[in-house]
């Protein structure tokens, strides 16, 4: 992907970031082709090829972008607590609607799994100060892949019951005070 500071080069990115977002709402992430965003984005293949290397890279350069931001607001707002992390996540997806997009491509959440993951690793080094060990990293994979999977439950589930209670959820199971009150088991 690339990562330069071309201003012609970076406004590519953005047109081709855009046809491919606004594609994923009418079309399916395996229907859409590298020649059908070029097109929409207007520009030629070999552009394409040169600013990425796939729909995938895509993605991650969109995911990138979307928790480059997140982290910018926990640094800013010096979020401390577990909860706030958690509210932080769900509502920052909630709000974007390119990020829930991505997040519903079903073939997509090892790719968001994993640099949902780098930006946890970045979290804890700022909020705990030390560099993370094995059980750290297992944690976080956990975590990512367990919050982005109960979001994309949730969206799938026609978003039925507020967006507060999926939140308080997440920090229940995590806390273990889910399984704790006998009605949730």
């Amino acid at each position: 992907m690339y990562n330069g500071k071309n201003k012609t080069a970076l406004n590519s990115q953005l047109r081709i970031k855009d046809a491919f977002i606004s594609m994923l709402k009418y079309s399916s992430f395996d229907t859409i082709l590298i020649k059908d965003i070029c097109k929409k984005a207007n520009i030629s293949r070999q552009r394409f090829y040169y600013l990425y290397k796939s729909k995938e890279e895509i993605i991650s350069h969109i995911l990138n972008d979307f928790f480059s931001n997140m982290l910018d607001d926990i640094k800013i707002r010096n979020i401390n607590s577990l909860f706030d992390l958690i509210n932080i996540f769900y509502l920052s997806i909630d709000a974007n609607e390119d990020i829930q997009y991505i997040f519903a491509i079903e073939n997509t959440s090892n790719i968001a799994e994993n640099i949902f993951v780098n930006y946890l690793n970045q979290i804890h080094m700022i909020k705990v100060g030390h560099i993370m060990n094995l059980n750290d990293l297992y944690a976080h994979h956990f975590l990512a892949s367990g919050f982005i999977h109960l979001y994309n439950k949730w969206c799938k589930g026609g978003k039925d019951i507020p967006i507060e209670y999926i939140i308080q959820l997440a920090f229940n199971i995590i806390t273990g005070q889910h399984f704790k009150d006998e009605n949730n088991i």
